[in-house]
């Protein structure tokens, strides 16, 4: 049913200035030559510090050797689609300090970098499994669990999505008896046979049930997915975490392991 107080001067002034803009994905030929693009825009002095990392070069490498490891299989590089994500990069990690909305502006953008294989009307499951740098996603509709490689398009409320690439605003949804973009169902309604708001998620049981809130900061959690901020604060090695509104990079934080 149904995405800031430093320690010495120079430090402080390197993490208040806007980030330097990135403009030279055309000429990173590689996504080994990327993954050291991110690495140098995500290990800026701050996050070193902040993450107990002995310094910048360390950090790199360590990034770096890391992206490359992650580099999804059978997919396409795509030099073009760098410069945003390295941008987004760059003002995410600018004071160490991450919040719901930059890490989900760096996986939006990030993730262009990568064409997934699928052609029009691929069967898929996600969007990564599809040929992004064709502006293609992956289009499920209704309740099915996998969907078609397709350019969406966007129909208003109300109006019909029978077509196989159609595709509600956010707080609609294709309804499959009428093929019409109806509205989500909001807290405490029933989600028998129907999709809640994008910030809620659908409990059923035999019992009843129903669209319930994602939890709310401090409140215990295992998945971004879980918390309204669709942050999910772990320590390093931990399963589970805390719903929290930002991250804060330290030692002990998850979100550091990728630089240590």
């Amino acid at each position: 049913m149904s995405g800031r107080t430093f320690i010495i001067t120079g430090i402080f002034i390197a993490a208040c200035a806007a980030p330097t803009e990135f403009t030279t994905g055309k000429d990173l030929k590689t996504p080994q030559d990327y993954c050291a693009a991110r690495a140098e825009a995500e290990c800026n002095g701050i996050v070193v510090q902040k993450c107990g990392v002995k310094d910048q070069t360390s950090c790199q490498a360590a990034r770096s050797s890391r992206c490359v490891a992650e580099v999804p299989q059978g997919t396409t590089y795509v030099p073009e689609a760098v410069d945003g994500c390295i941008n987004a990069t760059k003002s995410a990690y600018a004071d160490a300090t991450l919040t719901g909305m930059e890490l989900r502006a760096v996986s939006d953008a990030c993730a262009k970098v990568f064409s997934g294989p699928g052609a029009v009307r691929s069967p898929c499951t996600v969007d990564a499994d599809c040929s992004s740098k064709d502006n293609l996603r992956c289009v499920i509709k209704g309740d099915e669990k996998t969907g078609k490689c397709l350019t969406p398009r966007i129909v208003q409320p109300g109006e019909s999505c029978a077509g196989e690439s159609d595709v509600c605003t956010t707080e609609f949804y294709c309804d499959g008896q009428g093929s019409l973009c109806v509205a989500r169902v909001g807290v405490g309604e029933s989600c028998y046979m129907k999709q809640c708001l994008p910030d809620l998620k659908c409990q059923l049981s035999p019992f009843g049930g129903g669209c319930k809130p994602l939890l709310m900061a401090g409140e215990p959690c295992m998945a971004d997915g879980d918390c309204t901020s669709h942050i999910c604060n772990k320590a390093k090695g931990s399963s589970d975490g805390t719903c929290t509104d930002q991250i804060v990079l330290s030692p002990i934080a998850a979100a550091c392991a990728p630089f240590q």
